[in-house]
């Protein structure tokens, strides 16, 4: 096959080489055919056999671990799920990414507004599985009382049977298929290699003995979809046929278990304590010479002459010079960032929050939220939402919190708005962002009270799925102002704080309402405006003409900086969730202990995370992962270990960092390699929209282009010898860093190495 391809490909007549870079593909398609030629090929049978279809639906129970401490036990999961067409089936596949999305896709899709409205539960699960040979759509909800389970599964029932007998809002339909394929068409994958993500989304049919272009060539089966559409009832023949109709139907409902985790600990230790009874001494022997063997092994490295087997580049390739990312200051308030983006505008509505005080901040984020989803007086949220499927290509928003250039007890608060649209529609999306900042609808308690509650839902599960992230959150607390405010408004604190808000809420609503009513005179503020424009010149000047819309939308006060007390933490902090495993943390403002930056650390984080950690506690102490990052705007240094069965052992181990330093011994390849992944890390594809937002971010924290051509002129020009310098450093971090543990019940083993040990969700 391969050689068919390659005969096809080159043609030795042909005298003109075809190079990519300084790859010559013709002369690496010759030599791997040459290779090939030896081998015969062989008829395998690889083909994975599609599940048998039910005829009749089932339902499954089982239960899932919470804290003993949890004071609500009625938090129960149902989902339903139908088993759908296979993946290779293109036409179906394309179908149901649109009906995924108008059924449950956002806030304001029928079905999934339904639920929510239904205050059933907290929030909605949604997907469509469209991956895998059988492809499946799910829906369901969290946070469910026992004695609702069956009422859900009556509401989904119905509202899928009103669906298919009324039919779908038109709007929907028409704002789904806009959205699908603006995204189709503009093929942004921000950070990941299109290669990638293309050689991916292959799978779906490559897999099954397909065509592996099938799912890129995406047009045909948009143009069938169009159609099908505009023959009239499609969507409700679907909601009929693979939803109503089909006996493929399985129902899940997970209930919490407060002695879950105990007992599968004691399940463990009983079936391990039976089979060691089991064995002889000279099973034992066995066990404890392998165990020996494999840390050897562990512990051995590659040789010179395996590691010169591994292609690398050397670092004479390495371009010099810093890729310079085009920015303009425009007027007051307005920049620009020129990029050929095939007509799409990318644009930032960026608020300075920093006259607002801590408490009014760490509102803020759900206040964004409430802005784009509650609606206005001329349109209620779900008509809104239409009106932004049809015109843009997304509409979201963002509280960030940044430092300036070496500046940690700065702080940066502001809360974003983005959208992206085609130039001809800049005017389309100014007017509704102006109707959002100007008239949402803060009055409409039912809806704010379902944000707030989905808002806690969805950290929740956050906290759980991504114990790493919170931990990092919460170390932060103890080095920067930056990281105190972070805490406050994205961290721990912050979800107690929504937990409270929820319950105020219920209550009564109005002290909320008002505090929003202020927020938006304060933060929705001109003064306070910067657009920033990533595009070409045509979508600019466009923007120009029709700024004024939003900014006549917008309070017109001067507003006063206010100083906020953020006091550091201190703290060594315990953090317990339902969790089998760990994330490990420790931490250390290094500007606060004498350290200077300089862009030799970039390297040795780089050799710190590839080896050291990777080898110490991912492939010999069984962590999923382990990685350390430093900020060169705050000088606040972690090291982290993420789905860790461990905990004082993986601290002993980032203890021992200055002890692997002073031993150091890197050959000249080995440090080669680490300055060219440093060099790799930083040059990372990025999209032209990533590029606006990153000059953008310059500009706020006052990084200019010679600071970043000067930490690539120290990379380049690092010495193994600067590397281990930085052992004195890292004493610092041994003897004054402060840990934090997001994990199980286990932490308690180790409690005497905290200050405080917290239940998260006892609350």
């Amino acid at each position: 096959q391969f050689k068919e391809f390659y005969s096809s490909y080159y043609h030795p007549s042909n005298s003109k080489t075809v190079l990519y870079g300084n790859f010559d593909i013709e002369e690496k398609l010759k030599h791997m055919a040459e290779f090939l030629d030896s081998y015969d090929y062989l008829e395998l049978d690889s083909k994975i056999i599609p599940q048998a279809h039910r005829t009749s639906p089932y339902t499954i129970e089982s239960v899932y671990p919470v804290s003993p401490d949890a004071t609500d036990t009625s938090d129960y999961y149902i989902m339903r799920s139908w088993l759908l067409e296979d993946s290779t089936n293109l036409e179906i596949n394309m179908a149901f990414t649109a009906l995924s999305r108008i059924l449950s896709g956002t806030t304001a899709s029928p079905l999934r507004k339904a639920l929510i409205d239904s205050g059933l539960g907290e929030d909605t699960i949604e997907w469509y599985e469209s991956d895998i040979l059988n492809t499946n759509y799910t829906i369901g909800m969290k946070g469910v009382a026992e004695e609702n389970i069956e009422k859900v599964e009556a509401l989904i029932d119905s509202t899928l049977t009103e669906l298919s007998v009324n039919g779908f809002d038109e709007r929907t339909i028409e704002s789904t298929i806009n959205t699908i394929e603006f995204r189709l068409r503009e093929a942004n994958y921000g950070s990941y290699s299109k290669g990638l993500v293309y050689a991916m989304q292959m799978m779906p049919s490559w897999n099954y003995e397909q065509d592996p272009l099938a799912h890129l060539k995406y047009e045909e089966p948009l143009r069938v979809l169009k159609e099908k559409i505009a023959g009239g009832n499609y969507f409700e023949s679907l909601v009929k046929k693979y939803l109503l109709d089909n006996g493929h139907r399985l129902t899940y409902i997970m209930r919490p278990d407060k002695t879950y985790e105990k007992r599968r600990i004691e399940r463990l230790e009983t079936r391990l304590a039976e089979k060691f009874e089991t064995l002889s001494d000279d099973d034992k022997s066995a066990i404890i010479d392998q165990c020996q063997k494999l840390q050897k092994l562990q512990e051995t490295p590659d040789t010179p002459e395996a590691l010169a087997t591994i292609p690398k580049l050397p670092v004479s390739s390495i371009d010099t010079k810093s890729e310079e990312l085009p920015f303009e200051i425009i007027e007051q308030g307005l920049s620009f960032s020129e990029h050929n983006t095939n007509g799409i505008a990318y644009m930032k509505f960026t608020f300075d929050a920093s006259h607002l005080s801590k408490e009014t901040l760490t509102r803020l984020s759900l206040f964004g939220t409430i802005t784009r989803q509650t609606g206005t007086s001329k349109r209620d949220f779900v008509n809104l939402s239409e009106e932004i499927g049809i015109h843009t290509g997304g509409l979201g928003n963002s509280f960030s919190i940044s430092t300036p250039r070496l500046k940690a007890d700065k702080i940066i608060p502001q809360l974003e708005y983005t959208v992206k649209i085609l130039n001809s529609k800049i005017p389309k999306a100014l007017e509704i962002l102006a109707e959002i900042f100007s008239d949402f609808n803060v009055e409409n308690t039912d809806r704010i009270a379902d944000l707030m509650r989905m808002s806690k839902s969805n950290m929740q599960s956050s906290i759980s799925n991504s114990g790493e992230r919170f931990a990092t959150i919460r170390m932060g607390a103890n080095n920067s102002a930056a990281g105190v405010l972070s805490e406050y408004t994205k961290g721990i604190s912050y979800f107690n704080t929504l937990t409270e808000l929820n319950k105020e809420f219920e209550k009564d609503s109005e002290p909320f309402i008002s505090n929003c009513k202020k927020i938006k005179e304060n933060i929705l503020n001109s003064r306070k405006l910067h657009v920033h424009f990533t595009g070409d010149k045509d979508g600019l000047k466009i923007l120009q003409t029709n700024l004024s819309t939003i900014k006549n939308s917008l309070s017109d006060y001067d507003r006063t900086l206010i100083d906020m007390d953020l006091e550091l933490f201190d703290s060594n902090d315990a953090l317990i969730i339902p969790s089998k495993v760990n994330y490990v943390g420790k931490s250390l403002n290094f500007y606060k202990h004498g350290y200077d930056y300089d862009g030799s650390f970039a390297v040795l984080n780089k050799l710190l995370s590839r080896e050291y950690l990777w080898q110490e506690v991912r492939v010999k102490g069984n962590a999923y992962g382990c990685y350390c990052n430093f900020s060169a705007n705050s000088g606040n240094f972690y090291v982290l270990s993420y789905r860790d069965p461990h905990l004082k052992k993986t601290l002993e181990t980032f203890d021992k960092i200055p002890d692997y330093l002073n031993k150091l011994d890197l050959s000249d390849d080995e440090f080669e390699k680490m300055i060219i992944g440093t060099i790799g890390s930083i040059d990372g594809p990025m999209s032209p929209d990533q590029k606006g937002s990153a000059a953008l971010s310059y500009h706020f924290t006052g990084i200019k282009q010679e600071h970043i051509q000067a930490k690539r002129d120290q990379i380049l020009a690092c010495k193994k010898s600067q590397l281990k310098d930085y052992a004195d450093i890292f004493n610092e971090l041994k003897n004054h860093g402060n840990i934090c543990v997001v994990g199980g019940e286990s932490i308690n083993d180790d409690k005497d190495l905290f200050d405080t040990v917290t239940n998260v969700f006892a609350k």
